[in-house]
């Protein structure tokens, strides 16, 4: 599956940037460079009715941190839930907050009790691989749907030309190695098949697969990533599956019960 053709472009032939720390509104995007940028332009584009002057939709926005999303997501005229652990670190202007542990059974089933079908689209960004479990978490953002509901689920791609040179040197998946563990709390690697089938097991009809971020083609961070990238780059045009992006964002649609 491809990505959409728009003006934020994941995979830019030439970069500079040690992946920089964003803010929007002075929150802090806990996310790849340029990721929620992406995700409401593809909001925009695949769902319909989710442009400035159409329909307000209500939007859940999973593990949001400081709000950078979320308050993006209002400003952009959307309805907005935004859910996470802690209350303090949230900061921004307008979207209700809701305190969920995602790792806690019985508070998921309350909070699906009380809004089941509530939402025309559900985000989880870089929230499924912090999760001791991603079957359940996707069985748990399916009995919150409504006939009709949009999911956007985005994880790390340890698949990327990048990630696929980490592997062969060091034995990890990029973003998952023992200090991710720790630091940003990376636990559990998601391919593209298994979430595939994840979301297909759940009757999740999947309708397109995004590369996100935005990593280079030639690296110009320093000279070991500018090495690493050329020679990588003679390798890409043979390279299968998901080589592009930092992130993947997949998109599935609930169909009917």
């Amino acid at each position: 599956m491809t990505g959409l053709k728009g003006k934020l472009n994941p995979t830019p032939f030439i970069g500079f940037d040690k992946k920089p720390v964003q803010h929007y509104k002075g929150i802090r995007a806990m996310s790849d460079t340029d990721l929620h940028e992406q995700l409401l332009f593809i909001l925009q584009q695949a769902v319909p009715g989710a442009v400035p002057g159409g329909k307000k939709l209500r939007v859940l926005d999973l593990g949001c941190g400081e709000g950078a999303f979320s308050q993006r997501l209002f400003d952009a005229g959307f309805d907005v839930t935004a859910i996470d652990l802690n209350k303090e670190a949230f900061r921004a202007k307008g979207p209700e907050f809701t305190v969920l542990d995602l790792n806690d059974n019985s508070q998921k089933e309350n909070f699906v009790s009380s809004r089941k079908g509530k939402f025309d689209v559900i985000f989880a960004a870089e929230v499924i691989e912090h999760l001791k479990d991603p079957w359940e978490f996707v069985a748990f953002l399916k009995q919150l749907c409504g006939e009709g509901t949009e999911i956007f689920i985005t994880t790390p791609n340890f698949a990327s030309w990048w990630g696929r040179f980490i592997f062969l040197f060091s034995g990890e998946l990029w973003g998952f190695d023992p200090a991710a563990w720790v630091d940003p709390g990376h636990i559990n690697p998601v391919s593209a098949t298994e979430l595939s089938h994840i979301l297909a097991a759940n009757g999740l009809k999947l309708n397109n697969i995004y590369p996100c971020g935005k990593l280079p083609l030639v690296w110009l961070f320093n000279w070991k990533r500018a090495l690493i990238s050329l020679l990588m780059l003679a390798l890409h045009p043979f390279l299968k599956g998901s080589r592009n992006g930092w992130a993947l964002c997949f998109h599935s649609t609930a169909q009917k019960q």
